[in-house]
């Protein structure tokens, strides 16, 4: 069966909320370095050194993460929209204290990523015999375009689902790409609209999109639609990869 993500509190919650239960799985206290050179776990004043343990560098790194973007996003609320200054996700890095610093940007990906690195979209069920064309880690996809999509964000090592039952307000949708943004976790839903010249396929387009707006999805924060021309100018692809879903703005 079609692998079933429950939204209730990974959708409907607001960024906000969804940083805060997060931050309830880190691990307790902080990290610090000690004479330049290694690092220590600091809980309750007792410090022991972590400079080998590189899961629990990384978890810190997360925690250190988490912990400003509260902050952030709960001052940004306090402010009139004309005086919020966003952030993109590397200017937010920057602003960690210095034993934060220096670590590839992997290391402050949501806790979760990992485990949606591992699911696989179902090979069978939704209208399987149309999936034709597999990518390098054989998720098999519709379309040529659908396959240069996948492939780009296979590339940019950005977890996704294929055609997945997603459910939301009791409505069972099966978009085309269920995205999983890496330093947020959020779902982003991608829609591809590739075949506007078949009769009866726009008014099916323009429903789905009411749908989605009728659901509370915003644009380009937890829904994108692509169409056949932004296939044909390849940066279109990269840069929605690289500016909303690799570097969101808080």
């Amino acid at each position: 069966m079609h692998y079933l993500y429950n939204q209730k509190v990974h959708y409907h919650a607001d960024l906000l909320e969804l940083l805060k239960l997060e931050l309830k799985t880190l691990p307790e206290g902080s990290m610090k370095s000690s004479k330049g050179k290694f690092l220590c776990q600091v809980v309750k004043g007792k410090e022991v050194g972590i400079t080998n343990n590189e899961e629990l560098i990384i978890q810190y790194c997360r925690k250190a993460l988490v912990t400003l973007l509260i902050k952030h996003l709960e001052k940004s609320q306090k402010l009139p929209a004309h005086l919020h200054k966003a952030l993109s996700i590397k200017e937010i890095i920057a602003l960690l204290p210095a034993s934060y610093q220096g670590f590839p940007l992997h290391y402050y990906f949501h806790s979760q990523y990992s485990d949606w690195l591992g699911l696989k979209s179902s090979p069978a069920k939704f209208h399987s015999k149309y999936k034709k064309y597999p990518t390098s880690n054989d998720t098999f996809v519709r379309s040529k375009s659908e396959l240069i999509i996948a492939s780009l964000l296979e590339a940019y090592k950005i977890p996704f689902l294929y055609e997945a039952l997603f459910q939301a307000e009791g409505k069972s949708i099966y978009p085309d790409f269920l995205i999983f943004c890496p330093y947020t976790g959020r779902l982003i839903i991608k829609e591809h609209f590739g075949a506007l010249h078949q009769k009866g396929y726009e008014k099916g387009m323009r429903d789905k999109i009411v749908l989605y707006h009728q659901l509370g999805f915003k644009l380009f924060e937890t829904v994108i639609y692509t169409f056949e021309s932004d296939i044909s100018e390849p940066r279109h692809i990269h840069e929605i990869i690289e500016k909303i879903i690799l570097n969101p703005q808080f």
